[in-house]
């Protein structure tokens, strides 16, 4: 169970199509920061918390623009209906973007409704620390076909 678990983590945890598909960029305001996009790759490894067979330990590396480490915890659920899962994760960012040092929390939300997949990466509002306070944004994943993981993160910095 906990093998079919994590492998359902990991496909939801890619719910865009080949190629990235951007994700929905914050709405420009009168006065605001532009709103940037960058991208790179991570590396991710998903541990069981002995006990609770639908949760997991995440830790992760990020490279490129958003340079540094993750750590986080999933939760994940099953249906009966072949096809339709959900998991849910929090993970808390510390690095630097595009050179700025600071913490931020990323919250995901994926669901899969009888094999159609939607997947939400979003910047905790007020979470940013250091250089990165104020830092709002949203993320999209993509794994490529070598098991490559990519990221693009939208975003704004005052």
């Amino acid at each position: 169970m906990r093998v079919a678990l994590a492998g359902l983590a990991i496909a939801l945890s890619a719910c865009v199509t080949r190629p990235v598909a951007y994700p929905q960029t914050l709405p420009e305001e009168t006065g605001a920061a532009p709103t940037m996009s960058v991208y790179g790759a991570f590396d991710v490894t998903m541990t069981p918390i002995a006990g609770h067979p639908a949760q997991f330990s995440l830790a992760k590396s990020y490279s490129g623009p958003l340079e540094g480490t993750a750590t986080g915890t999933m939760l994940t659920a099953v249906t009966p209906v072949a096809g339709s899962a959900a998991y849910v994760a929090v993970e808390t960012f510390d690095g630097t973007l595009e050179g700025k040092r600071g913490t931020f929390q990323l919250v995901h939300r994926a669901i899969m409704d009888r094999g159609a997949q939607s997947l939400s990466i979003a910047v905790l509002p007020d979470s940013g620390t250091g250089a990165l306070k104020a830092l709002t944004g949203d993320m999209a994943t993509e794994i490529d076909d070598a098991g490559g993981h990519f990221y693009v993160f939208n975003y704004r910095l005052p």
